[in-house]
């Protein structure tokens, strides 16, 4: 397991060579003005108030030492999963020796799409799944999450499925029904349709389909 994350305090939270703390990929923000029209129906500079386009990117340094850790991790073990807080990547040509892309940032606790890169499934972000409060102790409502379940055929992944699950008033985490999550389930697939992957549900579980 490989664990990196971008949301951080700035406040000695970041682990260095000589201090403890989190691995992080640090992530780098622009505020760019709209000089153009972005497409149809896009204000034009000459409005006042026009808010600026956003644009993220990965620090290039931390990506490429989580890039090295990928790439050893892959030369000594069966099956390495990476687990990215803050960042959205998805892998360019290879899990290990290529160039990962930040595709989007921040990641939120919300459930997002699920894509079939060759032989491997990618969840872009599971959701809630063992709390359901932020800073303060204060709830954050229902929050839908997602229990990934994979299936190994030695190191081949041989299927890969999900199940909602949402908290009882204990904050007990319980599997759904799929019938329940209507909502959830369209905007995930959709999502995940747009990737070029497809979800198929068997049960109260959603199974991905895979490309080889």
């Amino acid at each position: 397991m490989l664990q990196r994350t971008s949301v951080f305090w700035t406040t000695d939270h970041e682990a260095a060579d000589n201090a403890v703390g989190v691995a992080t990929i640090r992530g780098h923000t622009a505020y760019q003005v709209p000089m153009f029209r972005a497409g149809p129906g896009a204000i034009p500079l000459n409005r006042p108030g026009v808010p600026p386009a956003i644009v993220t990117w990965a620090d290039p340094p931390s990506l490429q030492r989580f890039r090295d850790d990928v790439a050893a991790l892959k030369a000594r073990c069966n099956i390495v999963i990476a687990s990215v807080t803050g960042v959205w990547i998805r892998p360019s040509s290879s899990t290990c020796g290529k160039s990962p892309i930040l595709r989007s940032t921040p990641a939120p606790h919300f459930s997002l799409p699920v894509e079939s890169y060759p032989g491997k499934p990618i969840y872009y972000g599971l959701g809630s799944f063992s709390f359901h409060t932020g800073h303060g102790g204060i709830k954050h409502g229902d929050w839908v999450g997602m229990l990934a379940k994979l299936t190994f055929d030695g190191t081949a992944v041989k299927k890969a499925v999900f199940q909602f699950v949402r908290h009882n008033d204990d904050n007990e985490t319980m599997l759904c029904l799929l019938k329940n999550e209507a909502e959830a389930f369209g905007q995930v697939s959709a999502g995940t349709a747009k990737l070029g992957s497809k979800l198929m549900p068997e049960g109260d579980e959603v199974a991905i389909e895979l490309l080889t």
